[in-house]
């Protein structure tokens, strides 16, 4: 619409009342200044082409947002062409409200401002002018582009601050825009957290490494610290309309519903990946509020959003019991990530490892792991040793490798089946297995000698890293691998080095008493 009319602005310099652009040539770049006073024309077509022509030179100036006076830029579309905007969105003609709904997420409008102005375009007769509100809510959140990246000057911290501050300004509207009869407008809510929360995951680093301490000091990133809570808050007070969506809606919405939680929760995961400690990763943790340059605020701000997940685990938990499977892979996912909070869950998740699609097993063993023990976990280990044999590999995999991860110290009665699988000719199950073994020997010591028979077919892999780590964890049982010691002699001639020494370990390990 916004660039349709660009063309339109031009026509009325030339052709209107004679009010637009009165002292610009035809082909000058109007200034914003010059567009807020002709917002207030006689003619409609001039109001609705100012208000388009300010969102579009309002995304052309954060395109280069750091260059000089763009702070003053900023600032004026900010306050001046918000407040200008904001007046129109009561005015008679319906293309001028609808333009102006649009321009005040251009401009970047302050939170209140724009909050008190798309109130009242929700009472609006005009169906298309109440929907628009929605579709600008998602522009107005999605500052991923324009925050993003690493700090070096001081005039980035403001635009962090007022972003956070918006947050708080305008979730009382989102939350009217969830509980909605309108299904366009709930769903259009749904969006725009959507966009929110990913610029939130994506804001930078007030502080640390990439960081300019001469520019960014602690007295300028105060501002954005003590705007965090605030905004977090806000977050945590739309959780429950959320929940509320996803319990009543139509299918794609309640995924998308399920979605936002899940983002949210992945705003305080604590894990710097999801089991992958074998991977060598950067160890940093996932979630934004984690990271230590927030301070207390980020602590606080943690336990908010901790609190608000676990109130919204019962509220999604029966979507699990409901097609279709996309839906309940979404419950899954989002479990994983909520974590040992989402622990009131584990019966329901259990039951889906014998669902009949294997994608919604794999994310039920995920999430189960994710969790983590409960306190009483035999139902959990033994639903875990069942999908060892599961006809999909990947399932198979994923039991074998959560059962180590997160349930080694319950794993016995799992240990038969895992040694069968350490046994199997199917290379990656059979790796997943001695991987497992080797956490559950770790922790079992002796007690997991069941793990035996598996472990003296492994030594003959044809996998290298398999061969390695097998009489490593002999070695790590000790005397209750007595039965592996013919094949740790033999394995004393293996082509690889790594494996002739580390036999020679086991079988000291083995017959020392």
């Amino acid at each position: 619409m916004a660039i349709l009319l660009f063309g339109m602005a031009a026509l009325v310099a030339v052709v209107g009342n004679g009010e637009l652009l009165s002292q610009e040539p035809p082909s000058a770049t109007p200034r914003p200044e010059v567009l807020v006073r002709d917002l207030d024309s006689n003619d409609p077509v001039v109001r609705t082409a100012s208000a388009s022509l300010l969102a579009e030179l309002a995304e052309s100036s954060r395109s280069r947002r750091f260059r000089p006076g763009v702070e003053g830029e900023t600032a004026f579309f900010r306050q001046v062409a918000g407040a200008a905007l904001a007046r129109h969105v009561t005015d008679p003609v319906p293309s001028v409200r609808r333009a102006v709904v649009g321009a005040l997420a251009q401009v970047r409008a302050e939170g209140p401002t724009a909050t008190a102005a798309w109130s009242k375009a929700l009472a609006d007769e005009d169906v298309v002018v109440r929907r628009e509100v929605v579709a600008a809510l998602r522009e107005y959140f999605q500052r991923s582009a324009e925050l993003a990246g690493p700090l070096s000057y001081r005039e980035q911290l403001p635009p962090l601050t007022y972003f956070l501050q918006d947050i708080e300004a305008t979730a009382s509207l989102v939350r009217r825009c969830l509980e909605s009869e309108d299904p366009f407008l709930r769903q259009g809510a749904l969006k725009a957290l959507d966009a929110l929360l990913d610029s939130l995951e994506n804001l930078p680093d007030i502080a640390g490494r990439n960081v300019d301490p001469l520019a960014i000091t602690e007295e300028a990133v105060e501002p954005v610290r003590q705007a965090v809570v605030p905004a977090v808050s806000a977050i945590r007070s739309l959780l429950p309309p959320v929940v509320q969506v996803a319990a009543t809606d139509a299918t794609d919405t309640r995924r998308q519903a399920v979605r936002i939680v899940e983002k949210v929760a992945l705003l305080c995961d604590p894990r710097p990946d999801l089991f992958e400690r074998r991977e060598g990763g950067t160890g940093r943790q996932r979630g934004r509020l984690h990271r230590g340059d927030l301070g207390p605020g980020g602590r606080e701000a943690i336990t908010l959003l901790q609190e608000g997940l676990k109130d919204a685990v019962p509220g999604i938990l029966p979507l699990l019991r409901q097609p279709p499977v996309e839906t309940q892979r979404a419950v899954l996912d989002a479990f994983e990530v909520i974590g040992p909070i989402a622990r009131q869950a584990v019966p329901e998740v259990r039951v889906q490892l014998r669902h009949a699609d294997p994608f919604v097993r794999w994310a039920a063993a995920r999430a189960l792991a994710a969790i983590g023990p409960t306190g009483d976990d035999s139902a959990t280990v033994t639903a875990l040793a069942e999908r060892i044999s599961d006809d999909d590999l990947d399932v198979a995999t994923a039991a074998c490798r959560y059962l180590g991860d997160a349930f080694a110290k319950d794993a016995l009665p799992a240990l038969p089946a895992l040694s069968r699988a350490a046994a199997s000719e199917e290379r990656q199950l059979q790796h997943a297995a001695v991987l497992a073994l080797e956490d559950i020997a770790n922790v079992l010591r002796g007690e997991a000698k069941a793990a035996v028979p598996g472990l003296i077919v492994a030594l003959q892999s044809p996998d290298l890293k398999t061969r390695q780590l097998a009489p490593l964890i002999l070695g790590t049982l000790g005397p209750a691998a007595e039965a592996a010691v013919p094949a740790l002699e033999k394995a004393l001639r293996d082509e690889d080095p790594d494996v002739r020494q580390r036999a020679g370990q086991a079988l000291l390990k083995i017959r020392s008493r």
